[in-house]
């Protein structure tokens, strides 16, 4: 498993790092930012893991905050998960509360970043 998640995750990091996120075609425009003009959780995220990759801070937040903040959230659970298997303890599914709490903190980012007014603007890709 791990060989097979370097194989996708090499190519990847090596295309986001050398192909610019706005000008590439390799990296698709958002399709409901197409249709509808709103931005979804997921706007700018190619973007700010450029930036990232770069070592451009600001640029990457201001790209996706969500993502700069979601981050570092994600590595310790990881970590975490990783450490509880290697002690040999159960390693459980997420519970409802936590799928509720994602969902919810998901949903209200795709929303409140298409708000118009300050400083909800801060938060659409720019």
């Amino acid at each position: 498993m791990p060989i097979a998640v370097c194989l996708v995750a090499i190519p990847g990091v090596l295309l986001l790092r050398n192909a610019d996120a706005i000008e590439s075609v390799y990296f698709p425009k958002c399709p409901l930012y197409i249709l509808t003009g709103w931005h979804c959780t997921g706007c700018g995220v190619a973007r700010a893991l450029h930036a990232l990759l770069h070592g451009q801070w600001a640029q990457a937040w201001a790209a996706n905050p969500l993502l700069i903040v979601g981050l570092p959230v994600l590595a310790s659970a990881w970590a975490y998960l990783r450490l509880r298997a290697a002690a040999g303890r159960p390693v459980a599914a997420l519970s409802p509360y936590w799928i509720s709490t994602i969902a919810i903190v998901l949903i209200a980012f795709g929303l409140l970043r298409n708000v118009p007014y300050y400083p909800w603007t801060l938060l659409a890709p720019h």
